[in-house]
Formats: C-alpha cells, sequence, structure tokens
C-alpha cells in the first residue's frame, strides 16, 4: 500500500478496515483515529481506551470499506 492511498482515505471521512499481508484486519471507525507518519512509512490506528495498533504500511494489503463483507460472509 501507498502513504497516498492511505491520505486519500483518510480525506474522504468515512470509517474503513485495513488488512494486512498477515491477514490481520484494522478497523478505523473515524479518521481522526488513525494517523500517518509524516513520512508515510508508518500509520498509528487508535482503538478502545489507551490502546493502539502502530502499522508498516507498506505491510497493508487492502483498503475496504467499513459497510462492506470479505470472505464468506
Amino acid at each position: 500500500m501507498t502513504a497516498e492511498a492511505i491520505r486519500n482515505q483518510l480525506q474522504m471521512g468515512r470509517p474503513f478496515r485495513l488488512r494486512t499481508a498477515d491477514g490481520q484486519t484494522v478497523s478505523v471507525p473515524d479518521p481522526d483515529f488513525a494517523l500517518l507518519s509524516r513520512t508515510g512509512r508508518t500509520l498509528i490506528v487508535f482503538l478502545e481506551g489507551e490502546s493502539y495498533e502502530v502499522l508498516d504500511v507498506q505491510l497493508i494489503s487492502a483498503i475496504e470499506a467499513a459497510g462492506s463483507k470479505s470472505g464468506g460472509d
């Protein structure tokens, strides 16, 4: 994934999910819950309470709309 793709998604102002290369899914309920580093290499997503995920942008394999379903659901 590119930093530009992440920036574009954040600017849309809608919830979305990120899928990483290892299959992990991280939900971003609002763009205010995500922070892209100045270099565009790292993305921090704030979760419930004080927890957060630190993601390497290069290891994000997909961006999905929060309302869409993937797989055999």
